[in-house]
């Protein structure tokens, strides 16, 4: 389990910008082509927790409350299934139900 940081960026845009992950990660108002920052205002934002279990996956959790989360999964089409459900599992786990492991 990795907690993402800024020098994560070139990989967590790699990972958000694949044509299996965005545009499904954007809303209405997003440009249809990525912009070069992508993800870097999650990685600069202490409050956003970036976890990286495997090299093809990235959760998001970003605090809605002080006691409750929302978490992003990208996952990419290598990782889906058995290992993306596990990557999420561990990702939880080591962040909401442990987080003094990654804090």
């Amino acid at each position: 389990m990795h907690l993402c940081t800024i020098n994560d960026f070139a990989r967590v845009h790699e990972i958000l910008t694949h044509k299996s992950i965005y545009p499904y990660i954007s809303d209405d108002y997003a440009p249809k082509v990525p912009d070069s920052d992508i993800g870097k205002s999650f990685l600069l934002d202490a409050r956003i927790k970036v976890l990286m279990p495997n090299d093809d996956s990235i959760f998001v959790f970003i605090p809605m409350s002080m006691n409750v989360y929302s978490m992003h999964s990208n996952v990419l089409p290598l990782s889906r299934g058995r290992k993306g459900i596990n990557a999420g599992i561990e990702s939880i786990n080591g962040y909401l139900i442990t987080p003094t492991v990654l804090l």
